[in-house]
């Protein structure tokens, strides 16, 4: 299989098989920002979902919230150029990224809040989950 064979079929797996969110649980990406989202996963698909969202923001620093959570904090949309429209939107939007994977089917990528606050309130809903690793 070629890589561009690959790479669209990691895409339609990850469109099928992951779901984007924010903490309201309502899915705001459009299908413009999916197309543009979905092949910067791709790139990365050879790793974990948690991974590859973490390698598309470019971010290490990570929070474990039990086994299948991990939430990384969002770098200022400043640090993307005018070439990553989507990341600087999304780092405009949001302060932290946390990525739902593991055991449970499918997986889900929660957009949070730049605010302390908001962190704290989904860790104490993600913490909900340990139940289930």
């Amino acid at each position: 299989m070629s890589s561009t064979e690959s790479k669209s079929k990691a895409i339609e797996t990850l469109r099928m098989c992951v779901r984007f969110r924010n903490m309201e649980d309502k899915e705001f990406l459009t299908d413009i920002d999916l197309d543009a989202f979905l092949p910067l996963m791709a790139e990365h698909s050879d790793k974990s979902l948690s991974a590859a969202v973490a390698n598309v923001f470019g971010v290490t620093n990570v929070l474990a919230v039990g086994a299948l959570v991990n939430i990384y904090p969002l770098p200022f949309s400043r640090k993307y150029g005018t070439d990553q429209p989507l990341l600087r939107k999304l780092s405009t939007l949001y302060g932290y990224v946390a990525v739902v994977s593991g055991k449970i089917p499918g997986a889900q990528v929660f957009f949070i809040d730049r605010s302390a606050i908001r962190l704290s309130e989904a860790v104490e809903v993600f913490s909900k989950l340990k139940v289930l690793s």
